[in-house]
């Protein structure tokens, strides 16, 4: 049976060892099955852990068209100071048959 898009990696994102001199991007990557024109109407963070505020913005969340792919991109700046970050990314679509797509993350600064 196949579903009405797939999503490459699947529903967990190992950030893993992120340099803080460094910094880190994963995409994760969206692609409809048949012809529909998928598009992310919103963005959202979830349960989101990282005990210092100001640390927040060094960490975004952005998506882009690649074809007829959907490209989400969870970045990490340099700069960051050591800590643990996770929570769960929310995408949600326009597809009417996968509204929501939910997407684990985490990883180590050090």
């Amino acid at each position: 049976m196949k579903g009405p898009l797939t999503m490459k990696p699947g529903g967990f994102v190992a950030l893993g060892h992120i340099k803080r001199d460094e910094g880190k991007q994963v995409e994760i990557t969206l692609t409809p099955t048949g012809g529909f024109d998928l598009q992310v109407e919103s963005l959202e963070v979830d349960k989101f852990r990282l005990k210092n505020e100001e640390q927040r913005k060094l960490i975004s969340f952005t998506h882009h068209k690649e074809g007829k792919d959907v490209v989400v991109v969870i970045r990490v700046e340099k700069g960051m100071q050591p800590a643990y970050l996770s929570g769960v990314l929310k995408i949600h679509l326009n597809h009417p048959a996968a509204r929501l797509k939910q997407v684990m993350f985490n990883g180590f600064v050090r």
